[in-house]
């Protein structure tokens, strides 16, 4: 996490920039395995609890504001209208309202938790997380979003067992809500500039989530998430 800040402010006394203490280690860039996997999972799972149980009526006295997920994708599905096919639009309108219905938990998250942000030493053991830019007050679920697909399900599973912030088949299913949601985001922004590769798994994602007669990811997640009311 960022420390030691200060302002580097022009002759107006106007802010230009930040300067941070120099980050420890450098970027997670292969999956942990072994025992290396079970302690990575540990320390993510510590830092995620004690990120998610900062009281939130202080952090917003300190001027963190919320930002909920369903108003950005209601945006990017805007911006994304002319290039979705009528499945996909229907689908994701679909994901996005039950989303809005809901009344959701809330904790400061990090909002874009992922392995390029989580920097370990040469142990594998973590020594930072970085890039709190997105930091706001939504569901906690969200900071389980990306690391499945960083890490695979397994991986997820195990950090979960550790959380010691209410983990259910719930907060599970939201956080895969999410990471579909975030494929949405890199269409409408052209995130990573493979518009086409995102696209693809939009409609391969909406075909499963209506074809008929299957138990799609969509449909079981709305029905793990529907057993927490």
């Amino acid at each position: 996490m960022p420390r030691d800040q200060f302002a580097v402010c022009d002759h107006g006394g106007l802010p230009v920039a930040i300067v941070e203490r120099k980050v420890g280690g450098g970027p997670l860039t292969s999956r942990p395995r072994g025992g290396r996997r079970d302690c990575l999972a540990r320390q993510l799972a510590e830092f995620l609890t004690e990120l998610h149980t900062f009281p939130v009526p202080e952090a917003r006295s300190l001027g963190l504001t919320s930002a909920p997920v369903a108003v950005d994708a209601r945006q990017h599905l805007d911006l994304a209208h002319s290039i979705l096919t009528d499945k996909v639009r229907w689908w994701l309108d679909q994901e996005i309202s039950w989303l809005e219905r809901q009344d959701l938990p809330l904790a400061v998250v990090h909002r874009d938790f992922r392995a390029e942000h989580l920097y370990v030493d040469a142990n594998g053991d973590l020594v930072d997380v970085i890039d709190f830019g997105d930091t706001t007050i939504d569901d906690p679920a969200l900071d389980f979003a990306k690391i499945a697909g960083d890490f695979g399900d397994p991986f997820l599973d195990l950090l979960l067992a550790y959380y010691r912030g209410p983990a259910d088949q719930a907060l599970l299913a939201r956080a895969q809500l999410y990471r579909r949601l975030d494929t949405l985001w890199e269409v409408a922004e052209d995130a990573w500039g493979d518009r086409s590769s995102a696209l693809r798994r939009l409609r391969s994602l909406a075909a499963a989530a209506t074809r008929p007669g299957t138990r799609s990811e969509s449909v079981s997640a709305r029905r793990a998430m529907a057993t927490r009311s």
